[in-house]
């Protein structure tokens, strides 16, 4: 029989044959009818796929599944997991096939209704298109997939703090969470790589620290030389704990970016501020204080120069010798017949 059951099981089992290929497998329902009709299904596709070349139908969860284990090495993959469980709700029940522009349009105003930046749902649209662009060429799944169109992007400035603002910051700050803002601030390190930061990644004696290759955003090694400051903030947390360098109370510090930070932010007058804006804060002093952008490249770990370029207007030494060039000696007569301090 093509339907039957399990001595162990109150569900039908299917039995089917195509092109001398058994199959066996659950219809997962103990209803008859039901059982039937998934067994119809079933053969019918298996003998398109077969004799007409269709390619078998997957399911979105199919395709979320082996996605996230392909990509488990991607250090953004937390991110991934955030966008997909908002995506859950529209696309749980959803074959790759059906997934078209009308679909995508619709993700985008649901999630434009939850008032979020354009930049949120762009990595959300990312998501998506990265798993239907695997199911067309590397999975095979599909023969297409439609266009996903990103929102524009809107430009921000770069936020960052002067030397006198991160001095009240700091001092704001309780002391073990001090440590850590001066830490950032000195080396530029994102705040996962501090927090994780082990005695066995510094060397005190060469003044040099390293984030190992799957700790890093870009998958790649980084050297961080150490200044004094960042010496002595190391230096300080000697015998706090066996692994760890940062901690409170003896114990890791999971999140410093938290009420404590907050609270210290507001005592300190500073406004609209993130901790990653200490990255910010440390690439932009060094871009002011001269640091070819090439060099902050290396020094901040990046894996491309065009995030470097971000920081690249707060320097402009290399045009001023430059803007005299073009100084008009007709306008340099003009201006000297007007008293420029009356006028």
């Amino acid at each position: 029989m093509s339907l039957y059951k399990r001595k162990d099981s109150s569900v039908w089992w299917l039995k089917v044959t195509v092109n001398g290929q058994m199959i066996q497998r659950s219809t997962g329902t103990t209803d008859k009818a039901n059982a039937q009709e998934y067994h119809d299904k079933l053969k019918s596709d298996l003998w398109e796929q077969s004799r007409l070349g269709i390619k078998p139908s997957h399911s979105w969860q199919d395709a979320v599944e082996r996605f996230l284990l392909e990509t488990q090495h991607k250090a953004s993959q937390v991110s991934d997991i955030y966008h997909l469980k908002w995506l859950d709700t529209y696309l749980r029940n959803a074959q790759l096939n059906d997934i078209n522009r009308a679909m995508l349009d619709k993700l985008t105003q649901a999630r434009r209704a939850d008032k979020v930046k354009n930049s949120t749902i762009n990595r959300m649209l990312e998501v998506v298109n990265a798993i239907l662009r695997k199911a067309v060429y590397e999975w095979d799944w599909l023969d297409k997939a439609p266009k996903v169109f990103m929102l524009p992007k809107t430009k921000s400035r770069i936020r960052w703090i002067t030397q006198e603002e991160a001095e009240r910051l700091i001092s704001a700050c309780p002391p073990h969470l001090a440590a850590m803002v001066a830490f950032s601030l000195e080396t530029g390190l994102r705040k996962r790589n501090v927090l994780d930061l082990d005695w066995s990644q510094v060397d005190l004696s060469r003044k040099i620290a390293w984030i190992h290759a799957d700790q890093a955003k870009s998958r790649k090694a980084i050297a961080v030389p150490l200044t004094d400051i960042a010496m002595r903030m190391i230096q300080a947390q000697v015998g706090k704990h066996q692994t760890k360098i940062f901690t409170y109370k003896g114990k890791p510090v999971f999140d410093a970016n938290n009420s404590a930070f907050s609270r210290a932010k507001e005592r300190a007058g500073i406004k609209n501020f993130r901790w990653h804006d200490l990255r910010h804060t440390w690439a932009s002093w060094h871009v002011q204080a001269g640091t070819p952008l090439h060099v902050l490249k290396e020094l901040g770990g990046w894996a491309d120069i065009k995030m470097v370029m971000i920081y690249a207007h707060l320097s402009i030494e290399h045009l001023t010798s430059y803007v005299d060039k073009a100084s008009s000696s007709r306008v340099v007569n003009v201006v000297k017949g007007y008293d420029l301090a009356t006028a």
